[in-house]
């Protein structure tokens, strides 16, 4: 190997070593911007728990006893129970702003239950009932009061299976003298 190559070779060689020691720079800026993005997040947002609504005051004895919770895009939705309306459909946006209730199904203390929430192209569809003074029905709601309906009624709550497939909610029924049978919705009542 003559000079002239050797030293090319060498100036090549510090040439990749700048290079992977100014990408490695790179890498570490980057992580170091991220850590810190990171960390300003959860100093603003708080990363330990909190209560969002005492929905149900008065103590232990008195709980909203959460439960069902199906995302709706960016919806929580789930059943809950407070001292006015008992347990009906609740929903939450925002965990600063609290919960909401969607709607009172059957007015006053009268519960109506939600149960088998499941989300169908941005539509939550979930069962009602009524203290067995009424029929198990099929309700959609698209989180807003006027936009909460029933579809149906159905024969079993107790024995329903949910299922979303292509914008069309399948279930299990008792509707009929057939006994316990797949069904679909579309959301209309015929549907």
């Amino acid at each position: 190997m003559n000079s002239i190559d050797h030293i090319g070779n060498r100036t090549g060689q510090a040439a990749r070593r700048d290079r992977m020691q100014s990408g490695a720079a790179k890498m570490t800026m980057i992580a170091v911007t991220l850590a810190v993005w990171l960390l300003s997040l959860a100093a603003a947002y708080g990363d330990t728990p909190f209560l969002v609504q005492d929905m149900y005051p008065g103590g232990a004895a008195s709980n909203s006893s959460p439960g069902g919770w199906t995302q709706v895009g960016e919806t929580l939705f789930f059943a809950a129970t407070d001292d006015v309306n008992g347990r009906e459909l609740w929903k939450m946006t925002n965990p600063a702003a609290g919960v909401v209730l969607v709607k009172d199904i059957f007015p006053g203390g009268s519960s109506s239950s939600p149960a088998n929430l499941v989300d169908v192209n941005g539509m939550l569809y979930f069962t009602v009932e009524n203290g067995g003074s009424s029929a198990p029905e099929l309700w959609k709601s698209d989180g807003s009061e006027a936009g909460t309906v029933r579809v149906k009624t159905i024969a079993a709550v107790a024995s329903f299976k949910r299922a979303a497939v292509g914008g069309v909610l399948y279930f299990t029924d008792n509707g009929d003298s057939s006994g316990l049978e797949l069904w679909k919705s579309d959301g209309t009542e015929t549907g």
